[in-house]
């Protein structure tokens, strides 16, 4: 045996030893399941089979924690009472500045894309003509620690010469702002009026769909009118807390391995696609939310 393949069997040997100590470990701490989780809009989805898929494929009990709110996901991790979360780019930069350190491993896909996109929206016949005559309305935003609910929308205000939510910039024009937790119960603030206009998600500007393209609001008959668009927005993060990682390596590789084996095979099986309308997920570092970090700094911190 040459001495490159002596390395070659040195190296698996040494992995099969890390891999035997963190089964172990897992082992050990069995009495309590993974935790995994997600975000507060989220929680109307078939979460149970997601769980249920996800743990057969891991061979280890998996728990799903739905938070009220962001908050609480961002405390739950923080407290090391979550492992892994799904966090929108504001709540990973967030995460990974608090106690728990997220380590971003994933991040979403729709379709082939890696980005999505923040609107403001109003109904149809609203008297709202355009971002840049908003005097005498009123704003919705999704959650403070929202990205394309919150950062995103209040910087494309900022371009118009208006802000709203916490301390705004004097030397813009103040509107009131009202927030309402999930992109779903926005647009259902929107369509009952108890807002003028409201910043959500969107796809693709040229789709011309985004959060209130839900078969729920086409139900009502209701129309809407985009009134602008953000600079694209990195997807989602799936992320670990530091200290899970570096005691579970092989653990956190088999996670991430099996949430993308997840989206293979035929559409119709594609959990990932039932349960969070993802067509897959793809590998993340940290540095891919560099962007929104610096817009984050320049509009404020949530």
């Amino acid at each position: 045996m040459n001495l490159k393949n002596k390395w070659i069997k040195l190296g698996f040997g040494l992995l099969w030893v890390c891999f035997a100590a963190t089964a172990c470990r897992r082992t050990q701490e069995a009495t309590r399941p993974l935790v995994i989780g997600v975000q507060p809009n989220e929680r109307e989805k078939d979460l149970e089979s997601f769980r249920q898929q996800l743990g057969s494929r891991l061979g280890v009990p998996v728990s799903v924690f739905v938070p009220k709110d962001y908050a609480e996901l961002l405390e739950a991790f923080s407290k090391a009472q979550v492992d892994f979360a799904f966090f929108s780019p504001v709540m990973f930069l967030n995460a990974s500045r608090g106690p728990g350190q997220a380590k971003a491993l994933l991040k979403k896909l729709y379709g082939k894309d890696e980005f999505y996109y923040s609107a403001w929206v109003t109904l149809r016949d609203s008297k709202v003509k355009d971002l840049k005559s908003l005097e005498g309305f009123r704003v919705g935003f999704v959650d403070r620690k929202s990205t394309s609910g919150y950062l995103y929308p209040r910087a494309l205000l900022r371009r118009s010469g208006f802000d709203a939510g916490d301390d705004p910039r004097k030397d813009l024009k103040e509107i009131p702002a009202q927030y309402f937790g999930t992109h779903k119960d926005s647009i259902r603030a929107l369509l009952r009026k108890e807002v003028d206009l409201v910043g959500v998600w969107s796809d693709d500007p040229k789709m011309g769909t985004g959060a209130w393209s839900d078969p729920e609001f086409e139900k009502t008959g209701s129309k809407f009118r985009v009134l602008g668009v953000s600079d694209p927005i990195p997807n989602d993060a799936f992320a670990v807390r530091e200290t899970f990682y570096t005691e579970n390596p092989m653990l956190v590789f088999r996670m991430m391995e099996s949430l993308i084996g997840m989206s293979e095979g035929p559409k119709e099986d594609q959990v990932l696609k039932k349960v969070f309308d993802i067509d897959g997920l793809v590998t993340a570092t940290s540095r891919h939310y560099d962007s929104v970090k610096e817009l984050q700094e320049l509009v404020g911190k949530p």
